[in-house]
Order: C-alpha cells, then structure tokens, then sequence
C-alpha cells in the first residue's frame, strides 16, 4: 500500500468499527509472520511550510525486530552458499 490521504484513512477506520476507545499499533511481521510492534517516536506534519501536504508517523527502533530479520537473512544466506558449494566442489 502506498501513502494514503487523511481522509482514506479515517474512512478504513470506519469501516473496521472504530471508537473513541480504539487504539491503533504500529508494527510490522517478519517473513516467519512474527508480529513486532513498534512504539511511536514522534508524529510530524511534513514540510507543510513548503507545501507539503504530509503527516509522518516516526517509528523507534525495534531491536527484537532487527535481530530477526538479520536471522533470517543469514539463514536464507546460508542456505544460498550451500547451494553454490555442493554445485561446484
């Protein structure tokens, strides 16, 4: 999904049902499905000042997040110089 306007937004969360008790989390899955959640640093209004039109959500660093991410890669690499090892020794 790309960026989306304010008003799209307020409209998805119309549609899911939200309240004014609803609370909204940031995070991402990695590519195991593992959901990590991340806290918000800060939330900035762009350049408005320039004539940009932009809402920007800051995420901190997850290092839960990080670390698995770099397990996996490793893995997949791994997994990768096996592959070329058995092909040519």
């Amino acid at each position: 999904m790309e960026k989306m306007t304010a008003g799209q937004f307020v409209k998805k969360m119309q549609e899911l049902g939200y309240s004014k008790n609803t609370s909204i989390s940031f995070g991402f899955y990695d590519q195991n499905g593992e959901w990590y959640n991340f806290e918000i640093e800060e939330i900035e209004d762009g350049d408005r000042e320039v004539g940009v039109d932009d809402i920007g959500v800051i995420l901190k660093p997850n290092k839960e997040y990080e670390k698995s991410i770099l397990l996996i890669s490793n893995i997949e690499l791994e997994e990768d110089l096996r592959t070329i090892i058995s092909k040519y020794c």
